[in-house]
């Protein structure tokens, strides 16, 4: 300060009072500078807030759908409402899409990513329960269920009071429905043996609408083993429904966890631009006041002197 001070003695008043509104005018353009890049910092704080928010309503709302979705689906299974089914198949490919363009947000893109394949498999697996509940009938009236009851009541129809046929028929019926009930073979096997042990009866018979029932009843052998096997992919498709929703659950936990981690590295990296230019701003202005203060020191001092 002292050397300063000793140097600006051997200045003129002019060219002191010169640099001091030199100085002055510096300060000012700093200090404007400054609150322009603090308003330009808060302005895209803002845009990136928001821009974080968006994102986080996305995911949520994105979230809150994909819960509804696997209730919804096992809404349908149970109860077969076409309404749950169109809602799901509507719902899903926006879910994707969705949780795809997520994979564009760089900290979120591993996350998104692995949501998005275990999504892809639990949809899969969705619709292939969908496609089988389909052929295997809604009601007792549609599907292989349909066509299997409308061969049955036509034999049935054309028995013409044969007791062993009708025992026959009956002990088939229940084995088919304790089949499609519990799904297990041993009652799919009975169904087999019977309807082939009363298809042999037929055929040597000379009941006069023996073709008919011989051609219905083996239609309803070929619509029962298609029912057996579909019965058998539908239940395990069923059955893998929690296991894949489990993983897409848990891509989930960890997609809001990556969000919440973004959010906290928005507000760090805005804190440190803060710092960074409140650190920048104060030294600026210390310089500036000791200068400030050696050139009025300086002027005032002359000026005493003189």
């Amino acid at each position: 300060m002292g050397f300063l001070l000793s140097q600006l003695k051997n200045i003129s008043f002019t060219r002191k009072l010169y640099y001091l509104i030199l100085l002055l005018s510096i300060k000012l353009v700093l200090v404007v500078g400054a609150l322009a890049w603090v308003s330009w910092l808060g302005q895209q704080e803002a845009r990136q807030e928001q821009s974080v928010q968006e994102l986080n309503e996305t995911i949520w709302d994105s979230v809150s759908r994909l819960q509804a979705l696997n209730s919804t689906v096992h809404q349908y299974i149970l109860h077969h409402q076409t309404a749950d089914r169109l809602w799901v198949e509507q719902n899903l490919p926006l879910l994707q899409n969705a949780f795809t363009r997520l994979q564009g947000e760089g900290l979120l893109r591993s996350s998104s990513a692995h949501l998005q394949e275990s999504l892809q498999t639990y949809s899969y697996r969705i619709r292939a329960v969908f496609r089988y509940m389909e052929q295997y009938g809604l009601t007792p009236e549609e599907g292989l269920q349909g066509e299997m009851r409308a061969d049955i009541h036509r034999v049935e129809h054309l028995v013409n009071d044969v007791p062993e046929w009708e025992v026959q028929l009956l002990l088939i019926r229940r084995n088919e429905k304790d089949f499609m009930l519990r799904m297990n073979m041993e009652y799919g096997t009975a169904v087999k043996e019977q309807a082939e042990a009363l298809l042999a009866a037929i055929v040597a018979s000379q009941d006069p609408n023996r073709e008919e029932m011989e051609q219905r009843l083996r239609e309803y052998q070929d619509n029962f083993q298609q029912l057996v096997t579909l019965s058998l992919n539908m239940r395990d498709s069923i059955a893998a429904l929690p296991r894949l929703w489990g993983a897409v659950a848990e891509h989930i936990a960890t997609l809001r966890d990556e969000m919440q981690k973004l959010r906290t590295a928005e507000r760090v990296r805005y804190e440190q631009a803060t710092q960074r230019l409140t650190w920048v701003l104060t030294m600026g202005l210390i310089l500036i006041l000791l200068v400030t203060g050696a050139l009025l020191s300086a002027i005032f001092y002359g000026n005493i002197l003189k």
